[in-house]
């Protein structure tokens, strides 16, 4: 189905910059990457083919407070990102639509560990600022 030829085709493979870490956050809870209450991070999920819809984080707070985490959505996403912020009597929720920012506050206790989990339903990159 063409004309006789010679074609060139090429594919080059990225890697995703998730928390910093020049690969994917772990797509499952029990394995959360750990990242620093402060600061910014990176991150992308491609659900496209269904393998890569959930990003999860961890960090540990160093001292009982109220810490606010911003999220901004690149305005090329194909979704809104959803995150969850959970922890021992804590469920924050966050919905962010493409080329949009939210920020929710949480309350902390020293020594404790909170996860992040950011879900689409499609590509969508992503920065996390912890104030």
């Amino acid at each position: 189905v063409g004309a006789a030829g010679s074609y060139t085709a090429s594919l080059a493979a990225t890697t995703q910059p998730d928390g910093g870490s020049g690969g994917d956050a772990p797509g499952e809870q029990a394995a959360a990457k750990e990242v620093a209450a402060e600061g910014s991070f990176d991150g992308v999920l491609n659900n496209l083919r269904q393998y890569d819809g959930r990003d999860w984080y961890k960090f540990t707070a160093a001292q009982t407070a109220t810490i606010s985490i911003t999220l901004v959505v690149e305005p090329t996403a194909e979704t809104a990102i959803r995150l969850n912020v959970l922890g021992d009597a804590v469920s924050v929720t966050l919905d962010v639509e493409p080329g949009g920012s939210g920020t929710t506050t949480v309350d902390v206790v020293a020594g404790a560990t909170y996860t992040m989990q950011f879900g689409a339903g499609g590509q969508a990159a992503y920065s996390v600022t912890f104030g």
